[in-house]
């Protein structure tokens, strides 16, 4: 399947970036255990507006139908202020799309895109349940971090205890 990527602006694409991001939240293997969805739409176009957001779209290349996205913030690093990271925030390729090679191009064209805007340093992370690492390691990328998440809010559906 071919595929054509682009740098494109959240105000462009919104809409037909939300049946996207519903079908990416779908994903069983996905679940958060304590949050439902609530996508900060606001959030994300002033991000957009100031800059700081970059989505790179994977299209059909047939069709011109968005197939996927991979979304960073490209920002100045607190700990080393003159290095321009970009910090994903999300990547998604819809089935039937999700081979090796589709998912290696995504990555590779958000890479040559955010090089071209000055970016130096790429911070992204995989699911347990949906683990690409393999690919991060095909393409150069290395562990940095292993990260952890753990909800702290009581549960209520046990009486708080």
């Amino acid at each position: 399947m071919r595929l054509t990527f682009a740098e494109e602006g959240w105000a462009e694409i919104v809409e037909e970036l939300k049946p996207l991001i519903l079908l990416q939240v779908s994903d069983k293997r996905l679940p958060h255990p304590r949050l439902a969805l609530d996508l900060d739409y606001d959030g994300y176009a002033a991000r957009s507006l100031a800059g700081t957001l970059h989505i790179t779209t994977a299209r059909d290349a047939e069709t011109a139908r968005l197939v996927g996205y991979f979304m960073n913030y490209v920002v100045l690093h607190p700990h080393y202020k003159t290095t321009l990271y970009g910090m994903m925030d999300t990547y998604f390729l819809a089935p039937g799309y999700r081979d090796a090679q589709c998912g290696m191009r995504l990555f590779m064209a958000m890479e040559g895109f955010l090089r071209g805007r000055g970016v130096t340093e790429l911070i992204a992370q995989t699911k347990v349940k949906l683990d690409v690492s393999a690919m991060f390691d095909k393409l150069g990328w290395r562990r940095g971090a292993i990260v952890y998440a753990k909800s702290i809010a009581l549960d209520l559906s046990s009486g708080g205890e």
